[in-house]
């Protein structure tokens, strides 16, 4: 389907999602056999961890890790930031082209309450990656529309200015989005809701230490009865 005349229905949208969540496992939660570099870099880099291998130069961007010798040149490096921005670019094909907020400021082809849900799940999306960006390499581009080849987005002014762009795409998502209907609901935990919504808002508040919104939005999810704690005896 040609790109101009995609983005036209529910169906569309749907489609459009459902590929934002696929890249998005693909590319930030999945693993290519033992490879996950979001993996490798959050757990690798201890004292305790040996990347070991069949040989010496088996796993070495994995292995320099663990004796903090990496640098810009590691592959594993290079692949965790431009895999956040490959899921970031998925959402920004939902939310340029079902709202105004694309180069032109034009109006969407197609409108639906169910297309807002869908958008709201996009830039809660966005928001979480941009929070993680900003958790490891501080003051990462902030991209709002699909990037051509000659686009040259600048680093962010500050962290603290991408944490708040994380809480204002979430503060517009969240009058649309699904809640998870209990603590039960499977189906709920597969998809972006209030619940995870909050959780990102509020560790965006974290960092720009805002305390009373921390709270604020830890008690949305406490008062909705709808998330509860990992019982104990299944943390042994």
């Amino acid at each position: 389907v040609a790109y101009e005349d995609f983005y036209e229905s529910d169906e569309d949208a749907l489609a459009a999602l459902v590929s934002m969540y696929a890249n998005y496992l693909q590319n930030v939660a999945g693993t290519e056999g033992i490879d996950n570099p979001e993996q490798v870099i959050l757990n690798y880099s201890a004292d305790d961890i040996l990347s070991a291998g069949g040989d010496r130069d088996d796993h070495a961007p994995f292995r320099f890790f663990d004796e903090f010798r990496y640098d810009v040149s590691n592959t594993t490096l290079k692949q965790m930031y431009q895999r956040y921005y490959y899921a970031i670019y998925h959402a920004n094909l939902v939310i340029s082209n079902f709202t105004t907020e694309n180069r032109t400021g034009a109006e969407p082809k197609w409108k639906s309450k169910v297309v807002d849900q869908y958008v709201a799940e996009a830039r809660v999306m966005r928001a979480f990656d941009n929070l993680n960006l900003a958790m490891y390499w501080g003051v990462p581009p902030i991209v709002t529309t699909v990037l051509t080849a000659e686009d040259r987005p600048a680093n962010a002014e500050s962290p603290e200015a991408v944490y708040k762009f994380v809480i204002e795409d979430i503060d517009a998502a969240l009058d649309d989005l699904d809640e998870r209907e209990s603590t039960e609901d499977q189906a709920g935990a597969y998809k972006i809701t209030k619940g995870f919504a909050y959780g990102v808002k509020a560790k965006a508040n974290m960092f720009l230490k805002n305390w009373d919104e921390v709270k604020k939005a830890c008690k949305a999810v406490i008062d909705s009865k709808k998330y509860a704690l990992v019982p104990g005896t299944q943390m042994k």
